[in-house]
This record gives C-alpha cells, sequence and structure tokens, in this order.
C-alpha cells in the first residue's frame, strides 16, 4: 500500500502545476496595484504635545516618574480626542459638506490620538485628502487640546480662588473692627487721662499698655495677619491659575505630508501576492491529496484483482 504522502512526489507535483500560482500570482498583482491606483489618496498630519508636570513642582519628583503615573496620563487622550472639540473642527474645516458618512464614523477616519507606552508625548494624526487640510485640522485639535486643558485646571483654581476671596472680605472686616476698637479704647484712655483720672489709670497701666488697649492691640494684630496671608494666598492663586494641573505644550507642529498614507501601493500587492499564493498552495494540496487518494484505490483495486 502505498504512502499517503510522499514529499517528493508531492515536490513534483508542485513543479509540474507551476502555471497555476504564476497566474495567481500576477492577477494579483494587475488587480491589487489597480484597484490601489483607482482608490482615492488620503494624507496623514501628525502633531506631537508633551505633558509637563505642574508649574513650579519640584524637579526631582517630577523625573521619577513611575509607571503608574504615565499610565494616568493616557486620561488626556480623552480631552483631544472630545466629541465637541471634533465637532468643531468639522465646522471649522467644512468636513462634512455634500455627501459624508454619519459623525462617529467620520472621527473614526479622521482622528486618530495616541499616547506611546512609558512616554510623555501625545500625538494627534487626522487623514483627509487633502493634506494641507489635514495639518491644519491636527494642529488645531492640538491647540484646542491644550487651551481646554488650561481652562479646566482654571476653572478649579477659580473655585479655590472664589474662597480664598471670601475669606479676604471676611479678614478685612475683622480687621476694620480690630481698628474701630483699638481706637476706640486709646481715645477712651486719653478721656480718662484728661479728667485727671491718673490714680485709676496708674492701676492699670499708662497708656497703650492699658488692659482694654492691650486687648484691643492684640485683635488688631490678629486680624491684620489674616488679612496678608489672605492678599498673599490670592496673588500666589492669580500667578498660578491655569498651571496648578499638568500642562500641555506643543513640541512637534508637524509638516504638510507629501507622501499618501493610503493607499499603501506596496503594501497591498504584497498582501495579494501572499494571499495568492497561499490559496494557490491550498488548491495545489488540495490536488495533490485527491490524486494520490485515487491512485491508492487505483493500485489497491489492482492488487485485489491479481489476487487468486
Amino acid at each position: 500500500m502505498p504512502d499517503p504522502f510522499d514529499g517528493r512526489r508531492y515536490l513534483a507535483h508542485l513543479r509540474e502545476c507551476w502555471l497555476l500560482p504564476t497566474i495567481a500570482v500576477a492577477a494579483a498583482v494587475a488587480i491589487s496595484g489597480g484597484a490601489s491606483l483607482l482608490l482615492p489618496r488620503k494624507y496623514t498630519a501628525r502633531v506631537k504635545m508633551i505633558i509637563e508636570p505642574p508649574a513650579g513642582s519640584d524637579v526631582r519628583v517630577s523625573t521619577a516618574v513611575s509607571p503608574i503615573y504615565l499610565e494616568s496620563l493616557r486620561t488626556y487622550e480623552h480631552f483631544a480626542s472630545s466629541d465637541q472639540l471634533f465637532a468643531q473642527a468639522v465646522e471649522r474645516f467644512k468636513l462634512r459638506e455634500g455627501a459624508s458618512p454619519p459623525f462617529e464614523k467620520l472621527k473614526r477616519q479622521v482622528l486618530r490620538v495616541s499616547i506611546p507606552r512609558n512616554t510623555k508625548v501625545m500625538e494627534i494624526a487626522a487623514t483627509l485628502p487633502d493634506p494641507r487640510q489635514a495639518r491644519a485640522v491636527a494642529l488645531y485639535l492640538a491647540e484646542a487640546t491644550i487651551d481646554l486643558n488650561r481652562r479646566t485646571n482654571r476653572a478649579g483654581d477659580d473655585e479655590l480662588l472664589e474662597d480664598v476671596k471670601k475669606q479676604l472680605e471676611e479678614a478685612a472686616q475683622r480687621l476694620a473692627t480690630a481698628e474701630s476698637a483699638y481706637f476706640e479704647a486709646r481715645r477712651v484712655l486719653r478721656s480718662q487721662e484728661e479728667l485727671a483720672f491718673r490714680a485709676a489709670s496708674a492701676r492699670t497701666g499708662p497708656g497703650d499698655r492699658a488692659p482694654q488697649v492691650e486687648t484691643a492691640r492684640a485683635e488688631l494684630d490678629a486680624a491684620s495677619a489674616l488679612h496678608q496671608l489672605a492678599e498673599k494666598r490670592i496673588r500666589e492663586l492669580t500667578a498660578a491659575s491655569g498651571f496648578r494641573g499638568e500642562r500641555l505644550n506643543l513640541i512637534d507642529p508637524g509638516v504638510t505630508p507629501e507622501q499618501p498614507s493610503s493607499p499603501d501601493i506596496l503594501l497591498n500587492v504584497i498582501l495579494a501576492v501572499a494571499l495568492a499564493l497561499l490559496l494557490s498552495l491550498l488548491y495545489l494540496t488540495a490536488q495533490y491529496s485527491l490524486r494520490s487518494e485515487r491512485a491508492e484505490a487505483a493500485d489497491e483495486r489492482d492488487w485485489m484483482a491479481k489476487r487468486p
């Protein structure tokens, strides 16, 4: 009984049928190349930003970043890929003129935002038929993302600033009340001295050292200190407004692409050739198996016929 698979016979079969894979490869090259040339060209423009630590943070802390911190920076991808920013770009650059796909599909076709693993660099890529428009859209989204991040940081600072302003108003009222009480205490003390109650005044201490004046003076100093602290806090918050969180800075505005990103003719041809060779090999293998089975069945019939 013959071996169901013989490597030499299989290779001989492939050599005999060389015309089939040749025709398949030639057809694949022609079809894939022609189809790629007929497809509309699209260009991809890329813009890069860096995510930096808050302003005024310790340099040693900012350099000793952890994988968890770097992973948390992926939240900024949602800033750049937000529907609101993309809708503004669509309206600004008229991306939905004529027959256009739905908003969600258009966004998937045009926009891609990524942060490479273990980096603080965010890349915004826009793919459009017009290379200049692709770069303009990518740059617009990058600048809008930076502005959105600043406004988000500033919103939290504004709330904190309002609280400190209220504290400043309360400190100013307390300071005004303390000043009035202090000057009133000194006026009363002078009146007592002018009315010749020197004996009573001597027992309580001269001038500003009278108990009521000392108490008012202590309250005035405390109110003044609180007022100065609130003013200093407001100056600090105003100076750091919008920079308390991570900062996004544009490091690579990109260039207008000159080579289309799609269709990739070479890649399409390679994939088509590989598919054609694979299908041809599968067909020839199946053909070889069928012929082997038929030859084995014929040998078996001959063997049975020769038996006495």
